[in-house]
């Protein structure tokens, strides 16, 4: 019976390290994408920043988060600072949640 057990939770924790790495590289994959469009449409994400968001200092901002999306999503894809970057991301990404 040990052996059954050990064997289902081999399987199970294999299957969990996939999930996760898909979803790693399906986070990172859409933070680039929206990076680069952030970071090549600049003006017109800094212009979003301060008519719909209302944050202070776009001019500066907006490109911080840009980069921050583009490289961070890189980062998460690569496996490279990906702590680091999920935090820097969750950071602008959790207060626009629903």
């Amino acid at each position: 019976m040990k052996g059954v057990v050990s064997m289902l939770a081999k399987i199970f924790q294999d299957q969990r390290d996939i999930a996760l790495l898909l979803i790693r590289i399906a986070f990172g994959l859409i933070f680039c994408l929206y990076g680069w469009r952030h970071v090549t449409g600049l003006e017109g994400y800094t212009e979003t920043f301060a008519n719909r968001f209302h944050i202070p200092f776009p001019n500066v901002l907006a490109p911080l988060v840009a980069w921050v999306e583009l490289l961070g999503g890189a980062a998460a894809l690569l496996g490279i600072f990906a702590r680091y970057a999920g935090i820097l991301l969750s950071s602008w990404w959790s207060p626009h949640s629903p």
